[in-house]
């Protein structure tokens, strides 16, 4: 670095950190020693109405007037982003006194569409020189159901704030980010947008992964909002495993999420006389890392759908430092275990039998899962680091990226979802229907990215239903940038219905990152031309749904069952 460059520069601006117990501390104090270690000058920038200790500990700026999801509910519901804007201009304008640069990176540990519409309306007021690279972690999958994994009623505001950043200069310079591979896909089809797998950025101190000498074998039971029903049923868990295998310890903590408001977590006397401990619900960071130390098996009775596709910080911390995890099955945390990164069992159902199953058999393995947990923690320790975040995030903004969406060749667009194949759509569509979406006008667009860029021919194919009548026949001509491959002619022969139809893009034109499709409709006509309705629109035909493929994966495949 030259005698006159500015110190690189990573600013973390931190909204959900309440006290210093919860992760969100971990992960600022991790993000800050990681930053300091590369060489770069953190700067964190908090809530104004935490307590000003917990600023001090992370040699913390109180500049950010509130926390934005806390507005008041509102008649009109767009007000919120207006008033969410308003509210934050003291944190941008602190920024730019700073005189924040494009040398320097934003971390934004949330993905509130509040923040991301009030982030983009900053960008754009700032030079070329002076946007910083930001990362947006989305943390957690509010936007899903997380029964279903489909986008619920609260979606739309991610939806609307990601395209209102996609209209914004520096917009490029924005990287939406998710902890978990399985919210990558989901989070780009809502957004529009491009959306980067980075690990946890844990901090784990100076613990280590190795229990100091012999003894009976320690539980640590974490117990928050999560567990859903089993928090009023792990004592009963613990008695029937003290009663089978009664050497066993456990340390067990309650979160303030798990308890009604105004109570404090309690174990009942007979579980303390039998060796169980209650680890204080307000630990400091370093002393909650050394509950889970001088543990064996790690305990997670959580609900399986709230870790369908969230990360778990306290899975992280257990298996880098070592122990043998006990999770739901099929989620985030059973695939790390199943992939090789970590050892443990996994109980389905979440229920007391379940859930005691599952920590008899860790106990009765204990011995086999405690070696396969050491020999993995150390890669899994590096992976899920602050400083291997950093790594990766210093790494993307040193680079270019087109923030379109890659689409996942094979993978069908279904046109009656309209939050997940708007996104694909240029000029030339109508609103979506119940079944899929009409074309309007002579022409319309579909755009794809494809990274990488495909190798060899591809086969597209697309089930769509022709607007024809009586004395009216239809045809279509294909494109793929800007080379007309193909054309479906439709006549008026008494038959309706869908149909599959399908082109193949040579391998010249398919070796790009963008796949831009052009309909050209020859013969649009509206229902009121044809006297059958007062419909205005020009229709040409009714899509259901698209896939472009492989051509040697396709090429023979019967769609027929799929119309």
């Amino acid at each position: 670095m030259g005698q006159d460059t500015p110190k690189r520069r990573l600013f973390i601006l931190e909204f959900d950190l309440d006290d210093v117990s919860g992760h969100y501390f971990n992960q600022v104090l991790g993000m800050k020693l990681a930053a300091e270690a590369a060489g770069l000058m953190p700067c964190v920038l908090l809530r104004k109405d935490i307590k000003a200790s917990l600023a001090d500990l992370l040699d913390g700026q109180q500049l950010i007037e509130l926390e934005p999801a806390n507005f008041p509910p509102t008649r009109y519901d767009l007000d919120r982003f207006a008033d969410g804007d308003r509210r934050l201009q003291p944190l941008w304008t602190a920024l730019d006194g700073m005189a924040i640069s494009g040398h320097d990176i934003v971390l934004i540990t949330s993905g509130r569409p509040v923040v991301i519409y009030s982030l983009g309306a900053w960008l754009g007021r700032l030079g070329p020189q002076h946007r910083p690279a930001v990362f947006l972690q989305f943390y957690d999958h509010r936007y899903l159901d997380p029964s279903t994994m489909q986008f619920n009623e609260q979606s739309w505001w991610e939806r609307f704030a990601a395209r209102d950043l996609a209209l914004r200069p520096g917009q490029e310079r924005v990287f939406f980010t998710v902890h978990s591979e399985k919210l990558v896909r989901p989070l780009e089809e809502l957004c529009v947008r491009r959306v980067f797998h980075l690990p946890l950025p844990m901090y784990y101190g100076e613990v280590s992964a190795r229990r100091e000498g012999p003894g009976p074998p320690v539980i640590y039971t974490h117990v928050n909002v999560r567990c859903g029903a089993m928090v009023g049923e792990i004592e009963s868990v613990i008695r029937t495993v003290l009663d089978r295998r009664p050497q066993a310890r456990f340390l067990v903590k309650y979160c303030r999420n798990a308890l009604e408001r105004g109570t404090e977590a309690k174990l009942s006397a007979d579980l303390l006389e039998r060796g169980a401990e209650l680890i204080s619900t307000e630990q400091t960071h370093s002393d909650y890392l050394r509950t889970i130390e001088r543990s064996d098996i790690v305990f997670l009775p959580y609900e399986a759908m709230e870790y369908a596709g969230m990360a778990s910080g306290v899975f992280a911390e257990g298996a880098a430092l070592g122990k043998v995890m006990v999770v739901p099955g099929n989620t985030w945390l059973d695939r790390q275990v199943t992939d090789g990164r970590a050892a443990g069992v996994s109980f389905a159902p979440t229920n007391a039998n379940e859930t005691t199953a599952a920590v008899l058999r860790a106990l009765d393995r204990l011995p086999a899962l405690a070696k396969q947990a050491q020999e993995r923690s150390g890669t899994f320790r590096v992976q899920h680091s602050s400083a291997r975040n950093l790594e990766l995030m210093l790494r993307l903004a040193d680079e270019t990226h087109n923030m379109r969406p890659s689409y996942p060749l094979g993978s069908a667009i279904v046109f009656k979802d309209a939050a997940r194949s708007r996104g694909y759509m240029g000029h030339g569509w109508s609103v979506t229907g119940d079944h899929g979406v009409w074309t309007t006008g002579p022409s319309a667009e579909l755009f794809f990215n494809v990274r990488p860029p495909p190798v060899g021919p591809l086969v597209v194919r697309a089930r769509l239903a022709p607007f024809i009548a009586k004395g009216h026949s239809q045809s279509i001509a294909t494109s793929v940038n800007g080379v007309e491959l193909s054309r479906w002619d439709f006549p008026d022969d008494g038959k309706r219905g869908s149909s599959w139809r399908q082109f193949t893009i040579p391998p010249h034109l398919a070796a790009h990152d963008e796949i831009n499709i052009l309909f050209q409709i020859q013969n649009p006509i509206s229902p009121k031309q044809l006297g059958i309705s007062a419909d205005r629109r020009a229709l040409g035909a009714y899509f259901h749904e698209i896939v472009i493929e492989h051509a040697d994966v396709s090429d023979g495949a019967d769609l027929s069952s799929q119309a």
